[in-house]
């Protein structure tokens, strides 16, 4: 893309032009210029975030997002009315076992129409030609999401994806926790600012759970999505007993003093049954959470875990912790790496692959 350096008044500023190079594409009696992003300055998105979303993004936002991954790059495309940047598609990669295979899977991200361009076909028609890129370049797609709702029909009716799951809340309330954690074992939370050697050693010898399907975490990926992260506070904590590497807990506080559990891993699965109430019983002394919650897990073990913490979940469709967590996937080839794609009971997620 062309970056004319302007100087005024002493100063130097960058001037963002349309690419040179695009694809004239026809869509709903509108002609738009097509391209794929150029990764060169990827502030020039930010007025159309704040332009759909009414939301100024930190500084570096999006070369944290899009360029910093440790996964991959930005996949996306991009269209111009005219010299007016209207729409944007991508997908950022993450790597996941899935069937015991690393394989790159596609999440989508941040998928913007300005408001005057909105039902001209714009989220259609980037998406598809993201995703058609994706699976030409690659030899194969896979592709997870986990959008609002205003965006999920999209997602359904015009780049078929499936809606496999929507993730419950289960949440607990400081007071009711109390007998639940009486007799839970103390651990210890420590603090933990940067990845290091033990966190790579964790990783190495970490034994997962059963479900076939999951992130392929380490340190590399912790430091990016956690404790780099611009936008969110996020905390990560040290499970230790008697100085012993238990796990990790990651979290965030929210509105109403709520304490969201983004994730919590321990390198011994099956011990996940007693230590989750201890990690609990931490939290709740150290923070003034009046709430704990998070995603009602996928994998039975820690979902058992939980509801044994006292976890309970809001069966209504109105009050607290009602609200439920879309999740999609998409694929040309539903069959990746021996599995079917849209079978939702071989995943086992947690929150940090939210946005």
């Amino acid at each position: 893309m062309d970056v004319e350096q302007v100087t005024e008044n002493s100063s130097s500023t960058k001037v963002w032009r349309k690419p040179s190079k695009f694809e004239r594409c026809q869509t709903k009696n509108m002609t738009f210029d097509v391209c794929p992003v150029d990764v060169g300055n990827l502030d020039h998105l930010t007025p159309l975030m704040e332009a759909c979303f009414g939301e100024k993004v930190p500084d570096g936002y999006f070369d944290w997002k899009y360029l910093q991954n440790p996964a991959g790059k930005l996949r996306a495309f991009e269209a111009y009315d005219g010299e007016k940047l209207v729409g944007f598609y991508g997908v950022i990669p993450d790597l996941y076992l899935i069937n015991g295979t690393a394989f790159p899977v596609y999440q989508a991200m941040d998928l913007m129409t300005h408001p005057d361009y909105q039902r001209k076909g714009l989220f259609s028609l980037l998406g598809q030609k993201t995703y058609d890129s994706i699976n030409e370049e690659d030899g194969k797609i896979a592709v997870i999401g986990v959008p609002n709702y205003h965006i999920l029909p999209g997602h359904i009716y015009k780049l078929n994806s499936k809606n496999v799951h929507s993730f419950p809340y289960v949440f607990a309330h400081r007071s009711t926790f109390v007998p639940f954690g009486l007799l839970a074992p103390s651990v210890e939370l420590e603090p933990v600012v940067r990845a290091n050697a033990e966190m790579d050693s964790y990783f190495l010898n970490r034994q997962g759970s059963q479900l076939k399907v999951q992130p392929a975490y380490s340190s590399a990926f912790i430091q990016w999505r956690i404790l780099d992260n611009p936008k969110h506070d996020f905390k990560l904590r040290a499970i230790r007993k008697n100085g012993k590497l238990l796990g990790y807990c990651a979290y965030e506080m929210t509105d109403g003093n709520r304490l969201k559990i983004m994730w919590m891993d321990f390198q011994e699965y099956d011990s996940c049954g007693s230590l989750v109430r201890s990690v609990i019983k931490e939290l709740f002394k150290a923070t003034k959470a009046t709430f704990i919650y998070t995603w009602e897990p996928s994998e039975s073990k820690m979902r058992s875990a939980y509801r044994k913490a006292g976890f309970i979940k809001n069966p209504l469709k109105s009050g607290p912790f009602s609200h439920r967590v879309p999740f999609i996937v998409y694929a040309v080839d539903p069959t990746i790496c021996g599995l079917n794609w849209f079978d939702f009971s071989q995943f086992d997620l947690q929150p940090i692959i939210q946005d």
